[in-house]
C-alpha cells in the first residue's frame, strides 16, 4: 500500500506500532468515558430552548446520531480488544470523531442562529466545554484533535460573525 497522505493523517502506518497501539487503547477508553458527557450536553441543549417546537426532525436526527455514536464507541473499544493489531481502527475512530465534531458544530451554530441572543449562551458554553475536553481526551492523536476542534468551532465562528 502506498504511503499516501490520507493514511499518514490517520496514522495507519505508524513509525512505532507498539507505542501507537497503547495510544489507541487510551483513545478507546477515553471515547467510552466521554459518552455520558455528550448525552448530558445534548439534554442541556434540548432543554435550554424551544427546540422541540421548532424542529422535531433535528431533535430526532441528533438523538439518533448521539445514540449511534455511543454504540459505535463501545463497538470500537471491543474491536480493539478482540483484534489488537487492526491498523484500520484509527481510520474508523478518526472518521467517527470528525463526524461528531462536524455534527456538534453545525447543531450548536444552528441553535445560536435560531434563538434570541440571550439563549445563545448555552450553546457557546457547550461548545467551549467540548473544545476544552477534546484537547485533553484526543491529545494522544494531535491531528484528530486539531481537526475535531476546527470542525467544532468553525461553524460557530461563522454563525457569530
Amino acid at each position: 500500500m502506498p504511503n499516501s497522505g490520507f493514511l499518514r493523517f490517520f496514522d495507519l502506518q505508524p513509525a512505532y506500532p507498539e507505542l501507537r497501539f497503547k495510544a489507541y487503547q487510551d483513545l478507546a477508553e477515553r471515547g467510552v468515558h466521554a459518552i455520558p458527557g455528550y448525552l448530558l450536553i445534548w439534554l442541556i441543549c434540548l432543554l435550554s430552548g424551544q427546540v422541540w417546537q421548532q424542529s422535531f426532525g433535528m431533535v430526532l436526527f441528533g438523538s439518533v446520531f448521539i445514540l449511534l455514536s455511543a454504540l459505535f464507541r463501545l463497538w470500537q473499544r471491543q474491536q480493539l480488544r478482540q483484534r489488537p493489531k487492526s491498523s484500520y481502527w484509527a481510520l474508523s475512530y478518526g472518521l467517527q470523531t470528525l463526524s461528531s465534531g462536524l455534527f456538534w458544530g453545525l447543531y450548536l451554530s444552528w441553535q445560536i442562529l435560531s434563538h434570541p441572543p440571550a439563549q445563545a449562551v448555552v450553546p457557546l458554553i457547550a461548545a467551549s466545554g467540548m473544545a476544552a475536553a477534546s484537547l485533553t481526551n484526543l491529545s494522544p492523536h494531535l491531528r484528530i484533535c486539531r481537526s475535531f476542534s476546527v470542525l467544532l468551532l468553525s461553524p460557530l465562528i461563522i454563525a457569530l460573525g
